[in-house]
């Protein structure tokens, strides 16, 4: 998906969010929060990690097919290893309940996400003791999201002291499965009658391999759980500071603005 067709699904999130906060919701208030988040794979595993796992493999071993169709094919999910980094933008409408100091919540997110991943395998076939092949195999490449995230949630601010204010937030996150992966492979597969080497490099979309591999989703759900705290600023603007449990983790900053 391009940078520019996000900017408009944003833009579209953004004037429906807009036009819902004008409206009589609940004849009560509403709040818009705008912010940005920094985000990582890590401390947890989460979907989104055991799905990228699955699209690396299924690269390489695509990748790799011409030399896999004599010899059995490596274990490569044993040996990978994963590092995440990405942003994304926030929009979520906030709109309180009838019960005290409840709110739901309709989230709205562009997110740019990276996940580098390397991998180093050595394994042998044996027969009756005495190998018969020996394979070496590298990779090193990463896999990129530019998509974007919904969420459905509801907020309860359990404690409030003066211009501060501290709160839970529950709830769900859909994320299209959606990005590219690139990478530089090598396999190197020996015997005692030679050895036969494949090595370069590749890049393929998601979608791509989903064509032939059905079991890649096409939309993620997690659960979503974040703790905030708010300040007053002036009037209705407030500085809203928050650590977040779905896709990855999450930490963000941004503006409370009410309505």
């Amino acid at each position: 998906m391009t940078s520019s067709k996000l900017k408009t699904i944003l833009g579209i999130c953004l004037a429906v969010l807009a036009g819902a906060a004008s409206g009589p919701l609940l004849g009560a208030p509403v709040r818009i929060e705008l912010g940005g988040s920094v985000w990582s794979l890590r401390p947890f595993t989460t979907p989104i990690e055991d799905e990228t796992e699955k699209v690396i493999e299924r690269e390489i071993l695509r990748f790799l097919e011409p030399i896999l169709q004599y010899i059995p094919p490596p274990d490569i999910r044993e040996d990978l290893n994963l590092g995440s980094s990405g942003e994304c933008l926030s929009a979520t409408l906030w709109i309180p309940l009838g019960a005290n100091r409840l709110e739901a919540g309709l989230k709205c997110s562009l997110v740019r996400f990276r996940v580098p991943f390397v991998l180093t395998v050595e394994q042998s076939y044996s027969v009756l003791g005495y190998d018969l092949i020996r394979v070496k195999g590298t990779a090193d490449g990463r896999v990129r999201f530019n998509t974007f995230m919904f969420g459905l949630l509801g907020r309860w601010t359990f404690l409030h002291a003066g211009r501060w204010s501290w709160s839970l937030t529950a709830g769900a996150t859909a994320f299209p499965f959606e990005g590219d992966v690139a990478g530089r492979y090598e396999l190197t597969a020996s015997s005692p009658i030679g050895s036969k080497t494949i090595s370069g490099s590749d890049q393929i979309t998601i979608d791509e391999l989903r064509q032939d591999h059905e079991d890649i989703p096409t939309v993620l759900i997690a659960p979503w759980i974040s703790t905030a705290w708010e300040i007053k600023l002036s009037g209705r603007i407030g500085l809203v500071l928050e650590a977040a449990l779905s896709q990855g983790s999450f930490l963000s900053a941004g503006l409370s603005i009410g309505l």
